[in-house]
């Protein structure tokens, strides 16, 4: 019975790894607002406290990945103030905190 429930955890929790990782990557929010969305549909705060301090990875290197797979470049845009306030607003519906949207911005710009 124990291995029984030790399986169907594992099963659970690559499933659950998976849905995330595909979510996160075609629709990055942030871990917040993913708690809450699993919250209303029933997952248990205890596993999602245990699944996110196990698998979620920081999140300016969320907002970077938004950055590269939309193919923004930071540095074409930063004298456009009005994009610059309509990309942060989008991240922050989002879920992301303005000073991770400000740090990931500045981790762009030094990196060119």
């Amino acid at each position: 019975r124990l291995w029984k429930h030790l399986f169907l955890e594992l099963v659970f929790e690559n499933i659950f790894a998976f849905w995330f990782e595909e979510r996160a990557f075609f629709k990055p929010k942030s871990k917040n607002i993913l708690k809450y969305e699993l919250l209303q549909k029933g997952v248990s705060r205890d596993v999602l406290d245990t699944f996110f301090e196990a698998y979620v990875s920081d999140e300016i290197a969320q907002i970077n990945r938004f950055f590269e797979r939309r193919g923004i470049k930071i540095d074409d845009h930063l004298n456009d103030k009005e994009y610059m306030k309509k990309l942060v607003a989008k991240l922050q519906r989002r879920g992301f905190s303005y000073s991770d949207i400000k740090n990931a911005i500045d981790q762009s710009i030094k990196r060119k």
